[in-house]
């Protein structure tokens, strides 16, 4: 099973969300909106907005689930350590 330290990915997990919110749509508007840019550069920024919104709302998925499985996990554990302590009082 893969841990995931929860501190250090609340900070990526809100750089994925500035990329996913931000940085994709405004590649794809600035590809979209810029006539004064050759085609290819216009299709680049369109293709790299959208597999950055997907690529990071992958990852973002990803890191969600894992962080809510650890944290269950977590809790389980407190809940079973504080069990067996009401148990043997």
């Amino acid at each position: 099973m893969v841990t995931v330290d929860l501190q250090d990915e609340d900070f990526t997990q809100k750089i994925r969300l500035l990329d996913i919110f931000g940085l994709g749509p405004l590649m794809i508007y600035a590809g979209m909106k810029a006539e004064d840019l050759p085609k290819w550069v216009r299709t680049a920024l369109v293709m790299f907005g959208g597999t950055t919104i997907l690529y990071n709302g992958s990852n973002f998925l990803t890191v969600a689930e894992k962080q809510k499985e650890q944290l269950a996990l977590k809790e389980l554990v407190e809940f079973e350590a504080l069990s067996e302590d009401e148990q043997s009082s």
